[in-house]
């Protein structure tokens, strides 16, 4: 059953700084900063903010693509994570696994000093399958959007 859009709450200032934590990745491979919005199990925001120290950008200082696409997989299990209920239960969730990419285009590169905005926003869950349209910006401009489907331990 579906809760109403309208009854789901924002997570709050002191959750949002969490949020982060119901991803099993930590850096260099944790490609969020931070969590802007999370409603849970509905739709969120994240930053990432790409330096160029950092060892996973290319030699031509830019972001490799891939982890583009990472960032909005990770944004997503934080999104259906938050739906676990506890702080004990986020902890010991399962994760899922990438099961298709759809319609990604990308239109812009993402370098050393920029600020990268993710959003996803969940959709229809089939059986153990689980969808989510997401995008990815720089300064308002489109870097890529497209689906992600992915299999739910639960």
């Amino acid at each position: 059953m579906t809760v109403p859009s309208d009854v789901r709450k924002p997570l709050d200032e002191e959750a949002l700084g969490r949020a982060l934590e119901i991803l099993p990745h930590r850096p260099p491979f944790l490609l969020l900063d931070r969590a802007l919005e999370v409603v849970p199990g509905e739709r969120g925001r994240a930053v990432k903010v790409v330096t160029g120290n950092e060892p996973y950008v290319g030699a031509g200082q830019a972001l490799m693509s891939p982890l583009v696409v990472e960032a909005c997989a990770q944004l997503m299990a934080v999104v259906a994570g938050a739906t676990e209920g506890e702080e004990e239960q986020r902890s010991e969730s399962k994760p899922g696994y990438l099961v298709a990419l759809e319609g990604f285009d990308f239109r812009r590169h993402v370098g050393a000093g920029d600020r990268l905005v993710v959003e996803a926003v969940l959709g229809r869950r089939m059986g153990p399958l689980l969808q989510a349209k997401v995008r990815a910006q720089v300064e308002g401009e489109l870097v890529v959007e497209g689906k992600i489907t992915v299999s739910s331990p639960r």
